[in-house]
């Protein structure tokens, strides 16, 4: 059976960054990349910040929150999900990913709902260490 993780894993897709195969792990509690992403914050004026796994805070700069959600959409269009799979794929990306930008400064995820800091906080995922 083929799994959201095998169909997002960056050997399928060559031209991947090694900072988008750390980005998809996390998303996935997948280690594909040493060091590993351990939390993202998108910070009020849109900027993307990674915690990496041992560190105490978010002291790696991504990059810009609109760039992470472009490529991330890209990579969800040519990987072949099923309906199912891209619902899945969007409650991740909103439960990963910790937004504090305003509500209608924050850009819509794939369904059409902003992410904020409200609904993501309430559902974040169970960040036990693997």
């Amino acid at each position: 059976m083929t799994t959201l993780s095998d169909k997002l894993h960056p050997r399928r897709f060559p031209g991947m960054s090694g900072k988008m195969a750390a980005i998809v792990g996390y998303f996935l509690g997948e280690e594909w990349t040493a060091p590993r992403i351990a939390e993202l914050v998108v910070t009020s004026d849109g900027h993307v910040l990674a915690r990496h796994d041992g560190h105490c805070g978010c002291d790696h700069y991504v990059g810009l929150a609109a760039d992470l959600e472009r490529n991330w959409l890209a990579l969800l269009g040519v990987a072949g999900l099923t309906d199912d799979e891209r619902a899945e794929a969007d409650q991740i990306y909103r439960q990963a990913v910790a937004d504090h930008r305003p509500a209608a400064a924050a850009t819509p995820t794939p369904t059409g709902r902003h992410t904020t800091l409200a609904n993501t906080r309430s559902k974040k995922r169970n960040s036990s260490p693997r």
